[in-house]
C-alpha cells in the first residue's frame, strides 16, 4: 500500500479510497449508498446510505494497526455537530419523513495482514 507513505501528498488518496472501502462494505452489508462526500456549505458527511427504513450518516475513519482508537473518541465535538448539521440539510432538502436515523462510524485499519473494517453503528453521540 504506497499510498500510505507519504502521509501529506497522499491523504487525499488515503481519505478516498477509505471511503471506498467503507462503501463497498456497506453494500455488502445490504446498505444503498445515497451520497458520498455530501456537502453543505464548507461541511461534509463521508457517506450517507440506507439500509431499510433507516438512513445511516457515516463518518470514516483510518488508521494503520500502530494506532489505537476508542470509536468514542474519535470524532470530536465540533465534528459532530458539524455531520449533525449536514445530515438535517440533507434530510430537509430530501423532504425525508418517517425514517430511523444512524450516526455510524466506520474504522479502516490498514495492517500488514491487509484491510480490516470496523463499523460502530449509531456511535456518534451529539453533544
Amino acid at each position: 500500500m504506497n499510498f500510505l507513505k507519504n502521509k501529506t501528498v497522499n491523504s487525499k488518496i488515503k481519505g478516498s479510497k477509505s471511503e471506498e472501502i467503507a462503501s463497498n462494505y456497506l453494500v455488502d452489508k445490504g446498505y444503498q449508498i445515497l451520497e458520498r462526500n455530501y456537502h453543505c456549505s464548507r461541511k461534509e458527511i463521508d457517506i450517507i446510505a440506507k439500509r431499510g427504513n433507516t438512513i445511516s450518516f457515516v463518518e470514516v475513519k483510518s488508521k494503520s494497526k500502530k494506532a489505537v482508537f476508542n470509536p468514542e473518541n474519535l470524532i470530536t465535538a465540533k465534528k459532530q455537530k458539524s455531520i449533525f448539521q449536514v445530515a438535517n440539510f440533507y434530510l430537509e432538502k430530501n423532504k425525508v419523513n418517517h425514517c430511523n436515523f444512524s450516526f455510524d462510524v466506520i474504522i479502516v485499519n490498514y495492517t500488514s495482514e491487509g484491510v480490516k473494517v470496523e463499523h460502530y453503528e449509531n456511535s456518534l453521540q451529539f453533544l
